[in-house]
């Protein structure tokens, strides 16, 4: 399925419905290049599961896993820095999938298949410098039906 945003916002308001849409945990798989907006995805799939629009959603590119609290757990993993694939025993990402909440994986293309087997990829393009090109795949997943009645609202809108 691929959609396209016009703004922060709209891929903001992407990732809240299809967290709305969650009934239970899924492994998230981000890929794209930098500043392309995987953050201000998760940022809205944390609203979607009912994470505090008061509690500030940043990337732990630096941490590497943040974790926040709502109807769902989010763990939110961010490899961009990591050296080698290795690396991510030793920061609990075994456990944040093994956890049964919500998982959300930027730069997820550094591992392997063997590494995790996400539910759902997400791949972000920059078209220009507000619209992005989003890839979603599988196409059939637990939110698809909900993505499309967000999709024709956007172009009613």
């Amino acid at each position: 399925m691929q959609l396209i945003t016009r703004s922060s916002e709209q891929t903001q308001s992407l990732g809240k419905v299809i967290g709305a849409a969650l009934k239970k945990g899924a492994v998230f798989a981000l890929s794209g290049d930098l500043g392309c907006g995987k953050t201000t995805f998760v940022q809205g799939l944390a609203i979607g599961i009912g994470v505090s629009e008061d509690e500030y959603i940043t990337s732990p590119t630096f941490t590497l896993i943040n974790e926040y609290h709502g109807r769902l757990t989010l763990t939110h993993v961010d490899l961009y820095r990591l050296d080698t694939v290795s690396d991510i025993d030793d920061i609990g990402f075994e456990e944040a999938l093994e956890s049964g909440g919500v998982v959300a994986i930027e730069w997820a293309d550094k591992l392997s298949a063997n590494d995790m087997q996400p539910d759902v990829h997400i791949h972000i393009e920059m078209m220009d410098h507000q619209m992005r090109q989003i890839t979603i795949w599988p196409e059939e997943n637990d939110f698809s039906t909900v993505i499309a009645k967000w999709s024709k609202e956007l172009i009613c809108d």
